[in-house]
């Protein structure tokens, strides 16, 4: 029977962390360097501490894990199992994915590697996660677990309200003047995540324009299996909470999760963020 182990990073976030197959997951920590000093991911505290704007802040850096590192966790898991799926964050968010494929290249042809580009990250890196374990402990093998993982990344939606634009800025994701003018306005614009990229689709006129927009967009969708909210609590709480009593009228029969911003997504896009990750 095949024996497949799940690698993905700490931007994956796990909702729930009892699933079949769950002891075969392995989360590579991410270092994030701020004011100074080195912070472990995933620390879910950390993201209550980030500054709300980086306007005159120390931007804080994700550090890639070194070569050696990988290849270390790489030989370590090939002791215990067959195969290996790499599941890391969407590959135009860090190049985590480029450096992983570079080691997976190295791993010799009795240990197949499979790295594969998720096109997304937090919750929707977690269920994407969550099933690869579920059918790693069915038996399934590795390519059972990317046919089936393939048409369902394609089946995760994503939208986000982000008013931290200056950490889209540092993040590589905008230039300094929108950014910049963006967040002295006051501006509040939704982006979709589409093939990976986040595409502004939205100016939300209010707060209450926002909640509606992002009702719109989890009502596009005739049959959702699972919706999550996610948010920063020290902005949005009240607001995560209005957009989920609106969800379950919308979805009564679908499992509706609220959590908040994880510490890897809050210093990429900022702590002031608030989104729908929606699964069909």
């Amino acid at each position: 029977m095949p024996n497949v182990g799940i690698l993905t990073d700490a931007s994956a976030h796990l909702l729930n962390k009892n699933f079949p197959g769950a002891e075969r997951v392995h989360i590579h920590p991410l270092t994030l360097l701020w004011e100074g000093g080195e912070h472990l991911l995933p620390n879910q505290a950390l993201s209550a501490k980030l500054p709300p704007t980086l306007l005159g802040e120390t931007p804080p850096r994700l550090i890639l894990p070194s070569r050696r590192e990988l290849r270390a966790r790489l030989h370590e898991l090939a002791l215990r199992y067959d195969s290996l799926l790499i599941l890391p964050m969407e590959s135009t968010l860090s190049p985590l994915f480029q450096r992983l494929l570079e080691i997976a290249d190295e791993t010799p042809e009795s240990f197949p590697v499979y790295v594969m580009d998720t096109h997304t990250f937090g919750v929707g890196l977690g269920w994407l996660v969550r099933q690869a374990a579920l059918l790693a402990s069915m038996g399934k093998g590795l390519f059972d677990l990317l046919s089936a993982l393939r048409p369902m990344r394609e089946r995760i939606y994503t939208m986000l309200c982000i008013e931290s634009l200056t950490y889209l800025h540092h993040t590589g994701l905008l230039d300094p003047a929108q950014a910049i003018v963006g967040e002295m306005l006051g501006l509040c614009p939704l982006f979709v995540l589409e093939d990976g990229r986040l595409v502004p689709m939205h100016k939300a006129r209010s707060g209450r324009h926002m909640l509606d927009l992002l009702e719109d967009f989890a009502g596009e969708f005739g049959d959702l299996a699972e919706i999550a909210i996610v948010y920063g609590a020290r902005r949005f709480a009240r607001e995560a909470r209005h957009l989920q009593s609106r969800l379950r009228n919308l979805y009564p029969h679908a499992a509706i999760h609220m959590a908040e911003l994880d510490a890897v997504t809050a210093s990429t896009l900022g702590p002031r963020t608030i989104g729908v990750f929606v699964m069909e």
